[in-house]
């Protein structure tokens, strides 16, 4: 058996058997009829619900925002980190002797099925689709008002750079999916960073703001660390290639070298 069967029946390891093992432990909550389980980085008793797809479980927990598969599940169980290579394969042989890979899974195609959408689906989406668009068109006529409001700044960056990204601001947002199928969702207040079709809605207040009922449907967009990524005084106008988290540091970073350009201009 090759690795890639290998990983292809670890990754098809059911919850149960997970469980039985005490790689991941039951939870108390039962979600639409199922199961959950304990977060294992967390601890979040709410649980972590599984879910199958393209031949692969995967959890996620609502609470730390973090997703697994059973390799993550593992490398937790075992105490190793499957980003190093030595660990990743040191799991692989552990969870090979402890399940009896080639004994649970027989060889199968795992060739997922394209599903054709309905028409009622198709017609969801392009609603969605619609109230995407008008988000991010509607919200660049309230951004000036949003950073004027917050001294001239938000997280650091200014108007200038804000709009060089084409960013917009909702006082009341909601996810365009709940309200194309009309499920509840808190109006919370939300940066809108566009990217193509799509957007980022980034809280602008903090979550503790809202009560207790309504920050169980809120779902921030993750961020950590400071307002600047690290070693952010060395940034110059050099021709050099950055790696940073996320879209909050790339305009962090135009903004530094826009205005040393700026500053080297005036010398």
């Amino acid at each position: 058996m090759n690795l890639d069967e290998t990983l292809i029946q670890i990754k098809n390891l059911s919850p149960e058997i997970l469980a039985s093992h005490g790689v991941i432990s039951v939870a108390k909550a039962v979600i639409n009829g199922k199961p959950t389980y304990v977060c294992p980085y967390c601890d979040n008793g709410t649980g972590i619900q599984p879910s199958y797809f393209n031949g692969v479980w995967l959890y996620h927990c609502f609470k730390c925002n973090e997703t697994f598969d059973n390799i993550n599940l593992l490398a937790l169980y075992y105490q190793l980190d499957s980003r190093n290579k030595d660990d990743f394969k040191e799991i692989i042989r552990r969870a090979v002797a402890e399940f009896s890979i080639s004994d649970i899974i027989p060889q199968v195609n795992y060739i997922t099925q394209i599903k054709e959408k309905s028409a009622e689906e198709l017609a969801q989406e392009k609603k969605e689709l619609s109230f995407i668009l008008n988000d991010i068109q509607n919200s660049q006529q309230n951004l000036k008002n949003f950073i004027t409001n917050n001294g001239g700044k938000w997280r650091g960056l200014t108007l200038q750079t804000l709009q060089h990204f084409h960013c917009g601001y909702i006082s009341d947002w909601t996810s365009p999916k709940s309200r194309v199928h009309n499920t509840f969702s808190t109006p919370t207040p939300r940066l809108i960073i566009p990217s193509g079709k799509h957007y980022l809605a980034r809280l602008t207040v903090p979550i503790d703001s809202f009560d207790e009922k309504s920050q169980r449907y809120i779902r921030p967009k993750q961020h950590a660390g400071k307002k600047f990524p690290f070693n952010f005084a060395s940034i110059s106008t050099e021709n050099i290639n950055i790696i940073v988290e996320g879209e909050i540091d790339v305009m962090s970073i135009w903004q530094a070298t826009n205005a040393c350009s700026l500053l080297f201009n005036l010398q």
